[in-house]
This record gives structure tokens, C-alpha cells and sequence, in this order.
């Protein structure tokens, strides 16, 4: 049974409290909480009293004084409001909520690893990530920040004060400046360089020949922005020299993969798949992102109104990858898709994104990809869940599928980028696949369209003159005009 529907709500005075018998405002109870009673025990004068009366009226239940217990909710870290819970439970939660996300798990108790000393509960796959456990994605942010920071030695706060200045207005994400900043110049430390005028041409061509030896990826556009610090480097008077970085030096050639596009029978595998699986939302994103070409996180960023069911399209919003608003098509089998998972919305949703998560909220890209992987793949994080499925698993194939299915019938590449969101059409081109039978009937087309061409233009009498029979057809006009 779905943890979700051992919840109980109840509407305002619906319910009444086992003490005082006051009508209650609306709230939920859940496995561990079912019996109804005032808020933090306010009714109750004497606690003693209020107890023994409850062996009589709700056998197998104690009284919970407020703060008196904190919540086995995952990264929670409140306090259990008081109130009357089950006896033999030994992880009590805060709300509905918590319960839910604690999903019937064991959880232990951890200490923040930030530094901040707040103690929460969490599962026990916290413990497997380095010995390290936070209360939320803040907390590890910033002390993530702190220890490349330190690593980074002396540059350290150069490198600081340019993801907090600079990164967040030029940058939608603060990924890459990280992710090539901190690596430069942790190796600059281990190389007995300390500050940035130490660092020449040279120093970036020995960078680029370590990565290379140690196989460290520096995909192109890690140079581009390493570039781009030290230009900010120069504005801010940190650098006196020109640019290190040298384009026609360092630049590192970009290769491109082939389009992927799913065949059909993976198509048919993978809608055998999901139908099995019966989540109308993980059926509406196949579909979506196989028909109108959409990205996963555009798919997690799509509200209630973006759907327009009647006259087949979306509205993609920002943020997207290309940073454009756009108008995309999808066909009948989006739309029903689309009319069954907004039937299916629970009423109680308070967010108008069409995809929800397990508490609700807003269903985030990792989560969504993740349950798609655990739907179609063979195997999920090293654990066996099928004989029959795909190796892995990309949403972003079927952005291929809706390129190429486009292409073969007959759209020109202007209608392809406009759908599907690309700026040129060099990028567009990546994704359609050109197979040997089109390029075939294309080619023989062609050459029979040349050839027709060829032919009228040999059947057609040149009338043009030479020099010489132009002079002479002159010459005898003068003899007759002279003549006459």
C-alpha cells in the first residue's frame, strides 16, 4: 500500500480532541499519530492526570510533551510537537510530511558536517558519502565551497572573490567557473605557484599537457572560461600581463557525436516499459520530450497553464538551456497523456507545476531521471532490477527521435530549430540522423534532376555568334544598305 494513503486529512471541525472534545482545525495524523487532540497539549493542566486518563480512552498511546523529541523526518531537525503518539514507535515525526519522506526507513542521528553543530536525523545513506552528512544542500554548498577554497592556498580567496562577484551575473550556473577554477589552481599550489603573476602561457600549456597525462577532462569550454577569468583578472588590476590563455594555443578541439536517435523496437520497449510501470507521469515525459522535443529539465519547469491540450502545443519558459522563450508542437498522444495526469493531481496540491514529487513539491530533474532509469534500466546503482531493459538510460535521446522523425518528414531545418529550441544550425544538426536509405533517394534525385538539367540544355540551338561571324553578317549589311 502507498505510504500517501495512510494519511488521513481531516477539514476544519471534522475532528475533535480525545481530551477536552473541542473541534479541531483541519490536520493530518499518519501511522504513529492518530489520535486527535489540541495543539501542543494545550487543554492539559495536569500532565499525570492526562496520562493515566489515556490508558483508559487510547490504550497503546503516550503523551509527548512539546520539544521534547526531535523528528525522525530526513534532515528535519524540528522538534515533535506535543501530542499523543503510538507507544511502540521509536521514530516519531513532526508532520505528515516527514513521515512520508521518512517512508518507513530507520534513521539515525547525525551532527551537521559544515560545522554549525545542528544535529538532524537523515537515513543511513549518509554516512556513505565521505563520512559526511548535512542538514540541506546549503549547508553543503558552503562548506564544500570552504574546502576547495582552502585548497586552492594562497589563490584561494582570488578565486572567492571572483564566484562571488563576477560568476553570478555573467554565469546561469556556477558549475563550470568551479569546476575549472578550483582544479587550476590546486595544481598551481602543488607547483610552488602562489600567486597570478607567476602564471604566463607556459604555466597554461603545462596545465593542459598534466590533464592530458593524468586524464583529467578539460573539455573546451573550461579553456573558454579560464580564459574569461583572467580577463577578469586584467579589469580588476589583479593581472598586469595579457591574457595567459592564447586561443590558437590552447584551445582544444571540440568533437561531436553521431546523432542517437531510439530505433523503434527500443521505442517499443521503452513504452512496454513505462505502461507497466503506470505512472502517468513518467508517460507524459517520454512522450513530451519524444514529440515535442523537449529537455528533461524543461519537462520539470512546465506549469499547468504552459499545457494547451486543445490546440496541441507547449510553452517552454525560462530557464532553459538556449535562454530563449519558445512554442513547441506535441501530437494526440501528449495531449491524452496530459488530460490524465492533470486529472490525477492530488486537490491538495499547493505548487502548478505539472510534474509533483512524493511530498508535492515540484518534481526535481535528478528525481525524475532517476525514476526513469529505475523504470527502463537493467540496473540502478549496482543492484539487479530486471533481465529485460536498456543497459542506461537518456531522456535526451527522444529529443533526437523528434529531430530526425521531423527531417524524414519533409520539415525544413528553420521549423526544426524553432521547435526544438536550437540558435544555429550547426547545433541542430547533431541531432538528425541521416540514414543510408534517405541519403540514397536523396542522392538519386539529385543526380536524375541533373541529368534532366543536362539534357534540356544540349537540346537547345546556341545562338550565339563568334567574332568573325559577327564582322562578316556586318560587313554584307553595309554592301546592301551601300547597294541600295
Amino acid at each position: 500500500m502507498s505510504h500517501k494513503l495512510l494519511i488521513h486529512d481531516f477539514a476544519d471541525g471534522e475532528a475533535a480532541c480525545i481530551f477536552c472534545c473541542r473541534l479541531l482545525p483541519a490536520h493530518a495524523t499518519w501511522p504513529g499519530k492518530r489520535v486527535h487532540v489540541c495543539a501542543d497539549l494545550k487543554c492539559i493542566s495536569d500532565f499525570e492526570a492526562a496520562a493515566t486518563r489515556l490508558k483508559q480512552l487510547a490504550p497503546g498511546n503516550v503523551l509527548i510533551g512539546p520539544d521534547a523529541v526531535m523528528c525522525a523526518g530526513p534532515k528535519c531537525g524540528r522538534m515533535v510537537p506535543g501530542g499523543v503518539y503510538k507507544a511502540g514507535s521509536r521514530d516519531r515525526c513532526c508532520s505528515a510530511v516527514c513521515w512520508s519522506r521518512k517512508d518507513g526507513n530507520s534513521t539515525s542521528l547525525y551532527v551537521c558536517s559544515c560545522g554549525c553543530g545542528t544535529k538532524f536525523r537523515g537515513n543511513s545513506s549518509l554516512s556513505r558519502r565521505k563520512g559526511r552528512a548535512y542538514l540541506d544542500f546549503t549547508h553543503r554548498a558552503q562548506h564544500l565551497l570552504a574546502l576547495h577554497v582552502a585548497e586552492c592556498g594562497l589563490l584561494g580567496q582570488v578565486a572567492l572573490d571572483y564566484l562571488r562577484t563576477f560568476v553570478p551575473i555573467h554565469y546561469r550556473n556556477s558549475k563550470c567557473a568551479k569546476a575549472t577554477i578550483f582544479p587550476f589552481f590546486k595544481w598551481c599550489r602543488e607547483n610552488a605557484i602562489s600567486s597570478l603573476a607567476e602564471i604566463r602561457p607556459k604555466t597554461i600549456t603545462q596545465y593542459l599537457a598534466w590533464c592530458k597525462q593524468h586524464k583529467v577532462k578539460t573539455p573546451h569550454y573550461r579553456v573558454a572560461a579560464l580564459s574569461v577569468f583572467f580577463d577578469w583578472a586584467i579589469a580588476e588590476e589583479r593581472y598586469s600581463y595579457g591574457n595567459p590563455v592564447i586561443h590558437r594555443i590552447h584551445a582544444q578541439r571540440r568533437s561531436q557525436s553521431a546523432p542517437r536517435p531510439l530505433s523503434d523496437s527500443e521505442l517499443a520497449q521503452m513504452w512496454r516499459m513505462l505502461e507497466a510501470q503506470d505512472d502517468p507521469r513518467l508517460l507524459f515525459a517520454a512522450s513530451i520530450a519524444e514529440e515535442a522535443g523537449l529537455r528533461i529539465g524543461e519537462i520539470c519547469n512546465l506549469r499547468v497553464a504552459d499545457i494547451d491540450v486543445e490546440g496541441l502545443q507547449v510553452f517552454v519558459r525560462l530557464p532553459n538551456k538556449s535562454n530563449r522563450e519558445r512554442y513547441s508542437l506535441f501530437g494526440p498522444r501528449t495531449a491524452e497523456f496530459a488530460r490524465t495526469i492533470l486529472r490525477s493531481r492530488p486537490r491538495d496540491m499547493k505548487q502548478d507545476h505539472i510534474l509533483w514529487n512524493a511530498v508535492n513539491g515540484p518534481m526535481a530533474c535528478g528525481t525524475l531521471r532517476r525514476q526513469l532509469r529505475m523504470a527502463l534500466c537493467k540496473t540502478y546503482q549496482g543492484k539487479s532490477l530486471r533481465d529485460e531493459g536498456f543497459s542506461s538510460w537518456s531522456t535526451h535521446r527522444l529529443r533526437h527521435n523528434m529531430a530526425t522523425s521531423m527531417r524524414r518528414g519533409g520539415a525544413n531545418t528553420g521549423s526544426i530549430m524553432a521547435l526544438g529550441g536550437w540558435r544555429s544550425m550547426d547545433a541542430a544538426s547533431h541531432y538528425v540522423e541521416m540514414v543510408t536509405e534517405d541519403t540514397q533517394r536523396e542522392y538519386a534525385a539529385a543526380m536524375a534532376k541533373a541529368q534532366n538539367a543536362k539534357k534540356q540544355n544540349e537540346s537547345v540551338v546556341s545562338t550565339a555568334l563568334t567574332p568573325a561571324q559577327l564582322l562578316d553578317r556586318v560587313g554584307k549589311r553595309k554592301i546592301e544598305s551601300h547597294c541600295a
